[in-house]
């Protein structure tokens, strides 16, 4: 498959943020070729990776952040909190240098082409009471 039709492909279920698994499916490559064909596009500089599976399109418009929050810490629940959260909904004007967010799982920070990432762990009982944006 070319790199255009790989794009297209991206384009057309507007793959922003994405796993390779999710890659697999919609291609219906085999996951070694699969992942040749990201790297390839990673290559040219259309798709970033963020960790190992995930990755983002680069040429997505208006690519936030914080869309990557819930795979960077898959398969555990994890959202935007804490300084972010706040300066998001205006109640402190410092805008974070990184983005902060909480999860069920172990603590650990990324450092990706699309910004730091800084997750606190909290025990998934505390996880509740939080509102889904685009």
């Amino acid at each position: 498959m070319s790199a255009a039709e790989l794009v297209g492909i991206l384009r057309k279920h507007s793959l922003r943020v994405f796993s390779t698994d999710d890659f697999i499916v919609l291609t219906r490559l085999s996951p070694s070729a699969a992942t040749q064909a990201l790297r390839r596009l990673a290559a040219r500089e259309l798709i970033s990776k963020l960790k190992r599976a995930v990755w983002v399109n680069r040429l997505a418009s208006e690519l936030n952040p914080y869309e990557a929050v819930p795979y960077l810490r898959a398969p555990w629940p994890s959202y935007v909190s804490l300084h972010s959260a706040l300066a998001d909904h205006g109640v402190v004007q410092e805008i974070p240098q990184l983005v902060y967010a909480v999860t069920a799982a172990m603590p650990r920070r990324y450092a990706t082409p699309i910004g730091e990432f800084r997750f606190h762990h909290l025990p998934a009982r505390l996880l509740w009471g939080f509102d889904m944006r685009q």
